[in-house]
């Protein structure tokens, strides 16, 4: 048994997805193991954002939420895709592909500090933990919970 590189279930080597996640299971050799990265900084305490994990399990950067409408997904200047959170920046061409040009938005409520996440139409998958999202339907986050867009970005709501 190995565990997930994102959630750290349990899971049989020869399982390619994790059953609990939804994650591609690498196996990497002792041998071939990256070097150690440096530690992303975080955001001033008390700052709600999102957090991009790389497939070691680790923080690879930080989103802070500093807008009341967030646009997550991957630029396309072809196609007129700005968003404020560009995944595919993070993320191998191949994987980036998987993301949509338009794939959420994070609404945040500046009146109760409450933040709703809302799959858009057309996207290529939203989990919310184990659920699969329909899109346009708003859920509210709470801190520690865990997204899969594409099935490749990882992403965790945090309030550092």
């Amino acid at each position: 048994m190995i565990p997930c590189e994102f959630c750290e279930e349990l899971v049989l080597p020869t399982v390619k997805l994790c059953p609990n996640c939804g994650m591609v299971i690498n196996i990497v050799p002792v041998a071939k193991m990256p070097a150690l990265t440096p530690e992303v900084p975080r955001p001033p305490a008390g700052t709600m954002c999102l957090c991009l994990y790389g497939s070691d399990r680790k923080p690879r950067t930080y989103f802070p939420l500093t807008k009341d409408a967030v646009t997550i997904g991957r630029l396309d200047p072809v196609a007129n895709s700005f968003p404020d959170i560009d995944l595919g920046e993070w993320l191998t061409p191949e994987q980036g592909r998987k993301i949509s040009r338009a794939h959420a938005i994070v609404l945040v409520s500046r009146a109760d500090q409450r933040i709703t996440l809302r799959p858009l139409k057309g996207n290529t998958g939203t989990q919310l933990e184990r659920e699969l999202l329909p899109a346009d339907v708003p859920v509210t986050l709470a801190p520690g919970q865990r997204l899969v867009l594409g099935g490749v970005a990882f992403l965790k709501f945090e309030i550092t």
